[in-house]
Order: C-alpha cells, then sequence, then structure tokens
C-alpha cells in the first residue's frame, strides 16, 4: 500500500519539476485592504494520502502499540482509529505551522476564515533520504471564506511546498539537526499560501494545469443564522 503512495508521489513531483501553471489573483487590492485573516483551518481527510513515518509511531505510541515493530505499527495505522489519529495529528501540526505566516497578510477589519485540505502529505525517511534522496512534499487545496456569512471570498486553489530533505548520509543528518519536516512543510505551504493572497497579478504554481483540480472540497466555516425576531403579541 505504502509502496503505491511513494510511486505516486514521485510521478507527481516529477511532473511538478517540469511544469508551471498561471492562475488569477485570488484577490484585488481593495478586497485585501478590507479582509483580516482571523482563522485558520486545516483538514486532512480519510481520503488523503499521508506519507509520515514519524506521525505513524507517534499515534501509535499513544494507542499503546509497541512502535519497535514495524509491521504492529503499519497494521495499527491501517485501522479506521489509527488512520483518524494519524490525519488529526497531521492537521494540527501543519494548521500550527500555517497560521503565523498568514497571520498577517491581509491588513483589513472584516474577519475571514483560511480554510486548507490537504490531499497529499510525503515526508522522506532518512534511510529514504541516504539511498535515493528525497524530499517532503505537501498538496493542499486552500480557500478563503467570510466568517460572518460563510460565504467565499475567493476560488477555491490547489498549491503545493517542498520541506526540503536532502540526499546522502550527510544531507540526511543536517535534515534531521533542523525542525521537524511536517513543521517545514506546514511553514512553507504558508508561505505559498500568504503569496497567492498577495498576489497583484497572475500567480505561478509550480504545477502542470491537468494538477491544478482538488481531489476534495474545501468546507467553509459554519455560520449560525440570526435568531427571528421574537413576535410582538398583539393587542
Amino acid at each position: 500500500m505504502k509502496a503505491v503512495r511513494v510511486f505516486s508521489v514521485g510521478i507527481l513531483v516529477l511532473a511538478a519539476a517540469a511544469c508551471t501553471t498561471e492562475v488569477p489573483a485570488p484577490l484585488t487590492a481593495a478586497e485585501r485592504t478590507t479582509y483580516k485573516i482571523e482563522k485558520v483551518v486545516v483538514t486532512v481527510p480519510d481520503e488523503a494520502e499521508v506519507w509520515w513515518g514519524a506521525g505513524d509511531r507517534a499515534v501509535a505510541r499513544s494507542a499503546g502499540v509497541e512502535t519497535s515493530d514495524a509491521e504492529s505499527t503499519e497494521t495499527y495505522i491501517e485501522t479506521p482509529e489509527g488512520r483518524d489519529a494519524l490525519h488529526s495529528l497531521a492537521a494540527q501540526r501543519i494548521e500550527r505551522s500555517v497560521a503565523p505566516q498568514v497571520a498577517f497578510a491581509l491588513v483589513g477589519q472584516k474577519p475571514v476564515q483560511l480554510s486548507m485540505v490537504v490531499d497529499q502529505i510525503f515526508v522522506a525517511s532518512s534511510a529514504q533520504q541516504v539511498l535515493i534522496g528525497g524530499n517532503h512534499l505537501l498538496w493542499a487545496g486552500v480557500q478563503v471564506f467570510d466568517l460572518e456569512t460563510g460565504e467565499a471570498v475567493t476560488n477555491p486553489q490547489r498549491l503545493f511546498a517542498f520541506g526540503g530533505g536532502g540526499g546522502g548520509i550527510l544531507g540526511a543528518a543536517i535534515d534531521a539537526a533542523r525542525a521537524a519536516p511536517i513543521d517545514r512543510l506546514g511553514s512553507e505551504m504558508g508561505i505559498q499560501t500568504r503569496n497567492w493572497l498577495l498576489a497583484t497579478g497572475s500567480f505561478e504554481v509550480p504545477f502542470a494545469e491537468s494538477q491544478n483540480k482538488l481531489p476534495f472540497p474545501i468546507p467553509g466555516p459554519e455560520v449560525t443564522p440570526p435568531a427571528a425576531p421574537e413576535a410582538v403579541p398583539s393587542s
């Protein structure tokens, strides 16, 4: 199962490295001075592809699984409970890293929510970096919504981020000494998102137009409708 994921991710990386696509700027100058990002919400759906060994082991340990046994860890991650725990942890870590990068991107007063739906995470293991080289990467769809009305402020857009990595023993050692790859991926995705929000003309994404399709819908905020006014009793 995971070998298939690695292969599919590799194909996407090769395609992304060779192509770029221009997309329209998401906001006008007036809109950039009208809105303010008040909330960031990141979700990782059940169907998303997540290859993150450290996350596998973290959630397995929390469930009492012996993580020195790779087979036991993988078996747990493939259960609904394990997958949900892994995806929830990934969403929390990415959200925590994205939020500071976009917090002051928009300088207005009207509150909006940045919604992000992750569809692929690939964190190369140390062994992969030593043997074949490898970069960490993240694919996600982003969209901005009015927090008061729930209406979409921008069109949805797919974005792509590299989180570094490295080949060979030295590259793997240097990578291990830096911040955790999942956090670097989130930070880089936050930077890509901020650049997209601030684009004044067409924005260039580093992948082919055929890849600029969201595999999952992006949910907006839940908005509570205003209470109906109480009826005035007739005299």
